[in-house]
């Protein structure tokens, strides 16, 4: 029952044991929040909206702002080539000109609720206002609870799970953690003979119980973000993943049809058994697009903004076809 310590001659109780057990397990913790932190700020660059430089200006030019998560923000491609960027070069060598400025405000591990806030540093920082937002997030919800702009109200029905994870919300560690998991389950499933690839959707991942909490969370954050633009007078082009995500979705085509200022792109790629030219549009094993894959968003996008009317050309060119190969 008790422990003997050689250097005082005295038995410690094992509690003593224990304690220091814990306090070096909370400890490890701590050191390896700090360098996820610290490696989140060397690597991820924060923009500076006061200081930011707006590539064009003037009554003729457009601003197009892009909203999101790691998704919009370039993981899984070299820097410069993610789709804001190729977007901003495909609207330009279409017109002819320097007429378009996208700047790219994704952050990786942002869910909704952080893109609302980004959206609202931009605005109270920025001397300009966008002319088009376009908004790719939701899916880390599923990850992180953080900001959640549809808590604290519903704490108390959650369960004991949900509590702490809502609780540690703010853990990068806990974060990683958990998206870490989520990745080994999705590539255990992708190996596994008994699952149809016909019909495969990462997004079945999302725990049945919890896709209602999801959507309802998912669609606030969305008619928030339709009304801001709308205050603003900024169309809101709301885009979804590569793969299918049903809250996603279904709660970017339900704001789409309620609102004259929002429009729905389906970015979804054509993933069916994962045909060989899919595949090649996808980083290897992140499951985020690479170049490829970005300039492929990108093209297409393109096309459809200016199909649409929602970006005007100088000239009468046709748009570009969005599913030309690469």
């Amino acid at each position: 029952m008790f422990a003997k310590d050689d250097r005082a001659g005295k038995p410690r109780p094992w509690y003593f044991y224990f304690g220091a057990l814990f306090f070096s397990l909370i400890l490890t913790l701590l050191i390896i929040e700090l360098i996820v932190g610290l490696l989140s700020w060397a690597v991820y660059e924060r923009p500076d909206f006061a200081g930011m430089q707006i590539g064009v200006s003037g009554p003729d030019s457009t601003l197009i702002i892009c909203l999101g998560d790691s998704h919009t923000y370039g993981v899984g491609a070299p820097k410069g080539r993610d789709y804001p960027t190729t977007l901003e070069l495909v609207l330009n060598e279409r017109a002819g000109m320097q007429g378009f400025a996208v700047l790219n405000l994704g952050q990786p591990g942002h869910n909704s609720s952080d893109a609302l806030l980004e959206l609202e540093s931009f605005i109270e920082q920025s001397p300009v206002k966008p002319d088009l937002l376009v908004l790719c997030v939701g899916k880390n919800n599923m990850n992180s609870l953080r900001n959640a702009s549809i808590l604290p109200e519903h704490v108390r029905e959650m369960s004991l799970p949900e509590r702490l994870d809502y609780m540690l919300a703010h853990s990068g560690a806990y974060r990683i953690s958990k998206m870490t998991i989520q990745r080994f389950r999705e590539l255990r499933a992708d190996r596994d003979p008994r699952v149809d690839d016909q019909n495969f959707n990462y997004g079945q991942f999302v725990p049945t119980r919890r896709e209602p909490f999801l959507y309802q969370w998912a669609l606030q954050d969305y008619r928030t973000a339709a009304d801001r633009c709308a205050q603003l007078g900024t169309t809101l082009v709301m885009m979804n993943y590569w793969e299918p995500f049903g809250f996603v979705d279904r709660a970017m085509r339900l704001v789409a049809d309620e609102n004259d200022n929002v429009f729905f792109v389906n970015q979804n790629f054509p993933i069916a058994g994962m045909p060989a030219y899919a595949n090649a549009l996808i980083s290897h094993p992140d499951m985020h697009p690479n170049e490829r894959g970005y300039y492929r968003i990108a093209k297409r996008l393109a096309a459809i903004l200016i199909e649409q009317g929602l970006v005007h050309l100088p000239d009468e060119r046709g748009p570009a076809n969005a599913d030309e190969p690469l």
